[in-house]
């Protein structure tokens, strides 16, 4: 069951550029060339990538912080971009 959930969070990613969480937070993964989605089998790609970004004690998931394009390692490699989907960022109600 976790398996077939990582894999239609990644075909949804790549169809939509947003996976339900990236939704919620109004972001997307774009290509960096075509500021399009990506498809699936990049998106694909850029989740196996992500592994890279926790060999080196989890670095590669705080090389966004400095980054002058706010990319992980994985975004490097699968030449991606994570932007926010409109011109505000999401406001929260608080309950």
């Amino acid at each position: 069951a976790a398996l077939g959930l990582v894999v239609w969070m990644t075909i949804e990613q790549g169809k939509t550029g947003a996976s339900p969480g990236k939704k919620l937070t109004r972001m997307k993964v774009v290509s960096i060339e075509s500021a399009e989605p990506i498809g699936t089998k990049p998106s694909l790609l850029r989740s196996l990538y992500h592994f890279l970004d926790g060999i080196p004690c989890g670095l590669g998931y705080y090389l966004p912080l400095w980054d002058e394009k706010r990319q992980t390692i994985a975004d490097k490699l699968a030449k991606t971009v994570v932007i926010l989907d409109g011109d505000t960022p999401p406001v929260f109600e608080r309950r």
